[in-house]
């Protein structure tokens, strides 16, 4: 059995869902953190350092310098409480992209945005490349999550991240100073960031962004 979480998992919680499984079989489990792995393995467990994150398909998710830039930033998430959209109410232009949503949630963020909003649902897989090229930065503002898959979706696509931390902050492996700002839980903290980064959008090279984003991709491979 491979087990790759794509949601946060206390360390305990880890270690009984391992010896649940391992009733059933042989068991790896692949963490996002390599701490965590090396602490798993230190009790007898069989863990590999290997983020979700580096089973995303570059070819899926890539870079266009083509596609016109008309938002601000991208939000690719369900539009649920978890995933925190009210930190993204003071951004300028925003595109939001969800197969899922809190109808009440949706309506309490849009009511509470002055700045312009686009809402796009339902995207194919194949196409969801177009719509973050389509904006400037990518928004990751969970806090109980893991890895969060947008995140290295955005990467690919070449896109700078405005991000705040999360409960493990398992997202950060991806994240460096060359491609993303890290903010507190402050929606005119985060609008300022994108602000920044959209003023000053020669600062960053997409294609290193993206080419950084496969190079850590490896690590986790080459570790399986």
């Amino acid at each position: 059995i491979l087990a790759s979480p794509t949601f946060c998992y206390s360390d305990d919680e880890v270690r009984s869902i391992l010896k649940i499984l391992g009733t059933q079989g042989k068991t790896t489990f692949l963490s996002c953190r390599e701490e965590q792995a090396e602490a798993l393995n230190a009790e007898g467990f069989d863990s590999i350092f290997c983020h979700h994150n580096s089973f995303l398909s570059p070819e899926l998710h890539k870079y266009d310098y083509n596609v016109e830039q008309k938002y601000d930033a991208v939000y690719n998430a369900q539009i649920i409480p978890l995933k925190r959209h009210e930190l993204s109410i003071h951004v300028n232009d925003m595109l939001y992209l969800s197969y899922t949503h809190d109808k009440e949630y949706l309506k309490h963020i849009l009511k509470q945005r002055s700045k312009k909003s686009t809402l796009e649902s339902y995207i194919k897989i194949s196409d969801i490349w177009k719509y973050h090229n389509s904006a400037k930065t990518g928004l990751c503002l969970s806090f109980d999550e893991c890895g969060m898959k947008a995140c290295g979706e955005y990467l690919l696509s070449g896109l700078p991240v405005v991000y705040t931390e999360s409960r493990y902050n398992e997202r950060n492996f991806f994240l460096d100073h060359n491609n993303s700002r890290l903010c507190k839980d402050d929606p005119r903290e985060i609008a300022e960031a994108v602000n920044s980064i959209c003023n000053n959008y020669n600062m960053f090279d997409r294609r290193k962004i993206r080419e950084d984003m496969i190079e850590r991709q490896q690590i986790g491979l080459n570790n399986i």
